[in-house]
């Protein structure tokens, strides 16, 4: 508490409310639409492909407990059927026993959204809030370096899931909408709720 009257000022435990707040909001929508959407990653969609494409990885796949692919009887190794690729907006709580899928534990079905993308948006927004001094109200080098890096990093980070065929193109696209509006929203409202405690 050495320097306690810095901490007021500058109102760390605001930011510290909104960052948390952010967390739980995000995270807790995250969790409820992965579960009502059940979206097939694209790397399961066309593991079969894949596996066509890169014999040298089947036996290394087999020894193992992963199972990406489709049909128990032929080891997992056939594309998942296009009619049980669910798109983003049709809920999919029929697949949650599907005997035909996948074990359960296997999260093969939570693509959307992305919560690579949105945990990126967490690391983000926290180091932007605490580098930002409420003395002042310039943008600083510091912060202006530090979003350039988070940029670089979001950007390099969703190009690698699309790339790598792990996430459909839609599930980073959501995310970085609904990751923009949620930290506008948690902004505002919390600045709303604690508005008689602002020190100005």
């Amino acid at each position: 508490m050495v320097k306690k009257q810095r901490l007021l000022i500058e109102q760390h435990w605001l930011k510290a409310v909104k960052a948390l707040s952010f967390l739980i909001v995000s995270y807790f929508v995250i969790v409820i639409m992965k579960g009502a959407t059940h979206r097939i990653y694209y790397y399961n969609a066309i593991f079969g492909d894949l596996i066509q494409e890169h014999p040298l990885f089947l036996d290394h796949y087999l020894q193992s407990s992963f199972h990406y692919g489709y049909n128990l009887g032929n080891g997992y190794l056939n594309n998942i059927p296009p009619e049980w690729q669910y798109p983003w907006w049709k809920p999919a709580f029929s697949l949650f026993n599907n005997p035909n899928m996948p074990t359960f534990k296997t999260p093969w079905e939570y693509a959307f959204p992305s919560g690579h993308i949105n945990a990126t948006y967490c690391s983000g927004s926290i180091m932007l809030l605490f580098l930002k001094n409420k003395d002042n109200n310039k943008i600083n080098w510091k912060i202006k370096l530090c979003f350039v890096l988070w940029l670089s990093h979001i950007l390099s980070m969703n190009f690698a899931l699309i790339v790598e065929r792990f996430h459909w193109i839609s599930d980073t696209a959501f995310t970085f909408i609904f990751s923009t509006l949620i930290i506008i929203i948690i902004h505002f409202s919390i600045n709303k709720i604690f508005a008689k405690h602002l020190i100005l």
